[in-house]
């Protein structure tokens, strides 16, 4: 075991010495990092579209719900499940694509 917290690239290096199978850690860390991007996308997207009058009132609460799926996640991360923190973030991820595609029809709708 490491005597101090290590970088995810660390820990695909070090645990993988002993327990023979890849951590997943650095794959996991790149996926967290492009989710809160594409969440703070979503974020800017929703400010757009109810500046220009459009009802987006069902995929603000599916933001609210994504970011407690991310919480979630970052729970997950701390338990060093790497492979669960991987599965729930390619999860999140089309959950957001969803709800963007749900602003994109919207916005056509109301041309």
């Amino acid at each position: 075991m490491a005597s101090h917290v290590m970088a995810p690239r660390e820990l695909e290096s070090v645990c993988t010495l002993c327990h023979r199978r890849p951590t997943k850690a650095y794959a996991s860390l790149l996926t967290l990092q492009a989710t809160q991007k594409t969440m703070g996308q979503l974020r800017k997207e929703l400010k757009e579209s109810k500046s220009q009058g459009l009802n987006v009132s069902q995929q603000s609460d599916d933001l609210v719900k994504v970011e407690q799926s991310y919480r979630e996640i970052l729970k997950v991360w701390h338990s060093f499940d790497m492979e669960k923190v991987l599965t729930m973030s390619h999860d999140l991820n089309r959950r957001i694509r969803n709800t963007f595609h749900e602003i994109e029809l919207k916005k056509n709708i109301k041309k």
